[in-house]
């Protein structure tokens, strides 16, 4: 059985305080993907409206940082999440709390979040291989190490494409919730106002 590592290059992201650079002298800012961003990805409630976080980072160093592009997958070292990165996320520094799980062409990428999510092997692959007492984590090495369970492509493309619209169904239901909550709070302040007057 091959591992995970025969399927794409995994490392894990940029260390952020020895990335950061005080502002002035050649620097640019860059958005961070952070685990907001991969809870929306995963359909999962998030009302915060912030601004993405972002870091100044010099110049000469951002070429250099893994930044998010397309046929790439992120795992939550701590959490054990994994996310395809969406179009709207791309171009965003990744941190060292996630591992970059760049696929090559024999692996479809919605099919590994699928796998790292849900398969039951994967599961509990990722669940003993964790490591730590204060904050337990997952490494890259275990990472690596991960045995997969890898169909044809076609097979790959219909259990990944199917997960996919799974969470965007999950995404949509949470948001369409949101705004009921928020139309029938403003409705009962508006009664609340008359009442009063």
């Amino acid at each position: 059985m091959l591992n995970l590592a025969d399927y794409g290059n995994v490392v894990q992201g940029a260390n952020l305080s020895r990335v950061q650079a005080t502002p002035g002298l050649s620097s640019v800012m860059l958005m961070l993907y952070s685990m907001k961003e991969m809870n929306e990805s995963l359909g999962n409630e998030n009302r915060s409206h912030d601004k993405p976080q972002e870091i100044l980072v010099s110049e000469n160093k951002a070429k250099e940082l893994p930044v998010t592009d397309e046929n790439m997958v992120l795992l939550n070292l701590i959490s054990h999440r994994a996310a395809t990165v969406r179009l709207e996320y791309m171009g965003r520094l990744v941190p060292s709390n996630f591992a970059i799980i760049r696929v090559n062409e024999a692996l479809y990428a919605p099919y590994l979040e699928w796998y790292l999510n849900e398969s039951p092997e994967s599961r509990k692959y990722l669940s003993e291989a964790t490591q730590g007492t204060t904050v337990a984590a997952l490494s890259i090495q275990k990472l690596r190490a991960l045995p997969m369970v890898v169909p044809s492509l076609k097979e790959q493309k219909i259990i990944g494409d199917v997960y996919r619209s799974l969470l965007n169904k999950k995404r949509l239901l949470m948001q369409r919730i949101y705004l009921e909550e928020k139309s029938i709070n403003q409705q009962l302040w508006s009664y609340l106002q008359e009442g009063l007057r």
